[in-house]
């Protein structure tokens, strides 16, 4: 189940992506739902990376 909640993961990030934009609240949230995900079937890597993409993103449109 894991795999398929990874791949309606990366689906929900995509649309988001083409729909709001990648700045959109609702894409950093996808983003970060996403990197969960990947660390759920142990791509902890690639959820680092992808958690840190989301941390630099909120804090550029955020601030620190």
């Amino acid at each position: 189940r894991n795999e398929e909640a990874l791949g309606l993961g990366e689906r929900v990030l995509a649309d988001r992506e083409r729909l709001l934009g990648p700045d959109h609240p609702a894409t950093l949230t996808a983003r970060a739902n996403l990197a969960v995900s990947y660390r759920s079937v142990g791509r902890n890597l690639e959820a680092l990376d992808l958690r840190e993409w989301v941390l630099a993103d909120m804090e550029r449109l955020l601030g620190p």
